[in-house]
């Protein structure tokens, strides 16, 4: 009969999680760079959702400014 230890089932089962522990840093680093990369890609969506935002507010302005002028000198606005 073979004596079962402690530091035996230890040594076993370091050997067989070593290469889950690898497998696992590597997917932790994978996902902490995609989660890098989405961050960066929402934040410039925001960026561009604010600005474009801004913009058709100023857009907006300029029509109704366009649209008094028209009308004040007789001019068809056509946007």
């Amino acid at each position: 009969m073979s004596n079962v230890t402690l530091e035996g089932i230890a040594a076993l089962l370091k050997v067989e999680l070593d290469p889950i522990r690898a497998t696992l840093a590597e997917h932790t680093k994978t996902l902490a760079l995609h989660t890098a990369a989405l961050k960066t890609l929402l934040t410039e969506k925001k960026n561009r959702d604010d600005k474009k935002t801004v913009e058709d507010g100023r857009l907006d302005y300029i029509e109704k400014w366009a649209k008094q002028v028209s009308q004040k000198f007789g001019i068809e606005f056509r946007p």
